[in-house]
């Protein structure tokens, strides 16, 4: 299933035809072929794209960091989302150190989600409990994504106008 036929190095795009290097097809074929299984969800290569163009290393640490959550979520189940509360525990420490008041703003939000994690309280949390958590931070993932790649734009912009 492949979006360019195998032995085939030249695509359209609009009204033009390129032809790809010949170290690209391999690349994508071989190697970076694991980098494309993530299916159909656009969002995660925006976001690996937007990340890789930030000037600024913290926003471009913190855009790589919601990537990586997003990737976790994606294949997170009740028993492994404990790797997921520690990932999103890490970007609401390093969103903390922003002074734009909405970096903190979405650092107190995913700190929140941190804090609501079913495994913090001391009673066992069952399946059902994670799977709503798990939920509740589906819900979370787009609105932090759109402020995270604002707070990127933010210091992307303030550091090209300094």
């Amino acid at each position: 299933n492949y979006a360019l036929p195998l032995n085939q190095t030249t695509i359209a795009v609009e009204d033009e035809l390129l032809e790809l290097p010949l170290s690209l097809v391999s690349f994508l074929q071989n190697d970076g072929r694991t980098l494309l299984t993530v299916g159909d969800d656009l969002e995660l290569y925006v976001s690996a794209l937007e990340s890789a163009r930030s000037t600024d290393p913290t926003s471009r640490e913190i855009s790589q960091m919601l990537g990586r959550i997003r990737v976790a979520h994606k294949s997170a189940t009740p028993d492994s989302a404990r790797e997921l509360r520690g990932l999103l525990d890490e970007l609401g420490s390093r969103l903390s150190i922003f002074s734009v008041a909405a970096a903190r703003g979405t650092s107190m939000r995913v700190l929140q989600l941190v804090h609501d994690y079913p495994g913090a309280q001391a009673t066992g949390a069952g399946p059902e409990e994670m799977d709503g958590w798990l939920k509740a931070v589906g819900r979370e993932l787009p609105m932090l994504t759109q402020e995270v790649n604002e707070l990127r734009r933010r210091t992307a912009t303030a550091a090209t106008s300094a």
